[in-house]
């Protein structure tokens, strides 16, 4: 018999159903997560209100350092927006044909807010190597937790990075 036999032969029917829908949804999750592929190709269909905080919400339960949460998410649907980011951007098509862009910053403004809020001289802190490591980093595990809510959703994403060259 197995482990988990052996600690589930003593639940109750109610309670079995409850962990047999527990089981099934994070299978399915299991199963969004593991099905990913690059999509290049969306929909001019602009999200509703419910699924764009599903969506941020999702970005914002990602994991982050000391909970700075070093990051901002910008939505833009102005076709005009997107056209020019998408210029910006390599030109890549995809950036600009969307119904819905999320664009993530690393940024450490709302710090330096609070530093001064604070009279609190943190710019040294700020402007290190480090803190701008984490803010790259907050930036990148939001977006990535960003694109499992919106698979889960159905609404998909995309993520991307401009060649430095």
């Amino acid at each position: 018999m197995s482990f988990i036999n052996t600690v589930i032969g003593g639940i109750s029917a109610p309670m079995m159903d409850t962990y047999s829908l527990g089981v099934r949804a994070l299978n399915n999750i299991i199963e969004k997560i593991l099905d990913h592929r690059s999509i290049r190709s969306f929909e001019d269909k602009l999200l509703s209100e419910e699924q764009i905080n599903t969506i941020v919400e999702c970005a914002q339960a990602a994991s982050t350092s000391s909970y700075i949460q070093a990051y901002s998410i910008i939505g833009v649907t102005d076709p005009e927006k997107k056209a020019k980011l998408a210029e910006l951007a390599g030109p890549q098509a995809y950036v600009e044909k969307n119904g819905h862009l999320f664009v993530f910053c690393a940024d450490l403004y709302r710090q330096d807010m609070v530093s001064e809020m604070e009279n609190t001289d943190l710019s040294e802190s700020i402007e290190s190597t480090e803190k701008f490591m984490v803010a790259c980093i907050d930036a990148a595990l939001a977006a990535q937790k960003c694109g499992i809510g919106s698979r889960i959703d159905g609404s998909w994403h995309l993520l991307y990075r401009r060649d430095p060259q």
